[in-house]
């Protein structure tokens, strides 16, 4: 019997957010108080015209609001990643490293109407149906406001062979 746990090793973000997942989060200040509280949901579908695939995230915040956004994910002939999403100005930068996935992206709106601010995601592939999530937002480089969440899969929702191997 091994006495460590077991973690997965390589995260694919476009294989996890097939199917559904229901997570949670905090919102906390530059200084650690607490500004919101937010439930999170994805839904994600294979999408074969663009060779990959779409997932829709809502954020439902304690305050009443939301915000959605809708990424594309797929890869390209030499196995690279690519996302994209309407609210993000430019492309997204990625990186992944093991059962680490990092995103970093700005958007224009979203929790401030109006505003440019950079978002700087990292997501750890904690266990086989959970993913932990990390992140910065930045105004003028400065961070503003740091999301601490977790999403996890919901049992019975589609997941392809191949990823539970």
């Amino acid at each position: 019997m091994n006495p460590h746990p077991s973690f997965p090793e390589r995260f694919q973000p476009e294989v996890f957010f097939l199917g559904r997942t229901i997570g949670a989060g905090e919102i906390r200040g530059p200084g650690g108080k607490l500004l919101k509280r937010c439930l999170i949901e994805t839904s994600g579908a294979p999408d074969p015209e663009a060779g990959g695939m779409h997932f829709d995230e809502t954020y439902t915040f304690d305050d009443g609001t939301k915000d959605s956004m809708h990424w594309s994910l797929s890869r390209d002939a030499a196995g690279e990643l690519h996302v994209s999403e309407l609210s993000v100005v430019g492309t997204p930068r990625l990186s992944l490293d093991g059962p680490t996935w990092r995103i970093r992206f700005k958007r224009i709106g979203g929790p401030v109407p109006g505003a440019t601010l950079t978002y700087d995601a990292t997501f750890t592939w904690a266990t086989s149906d959970m993913v932990i999530k990390r992140t910065k937002v930045k105004l003028f480089g400065i961070t503003v406001a740091t999301l601490t969440a977790f999403h996890r899969r919901i049992a019975g929702t589609w997941l392809p062979a191949t990823a539970a191997a």
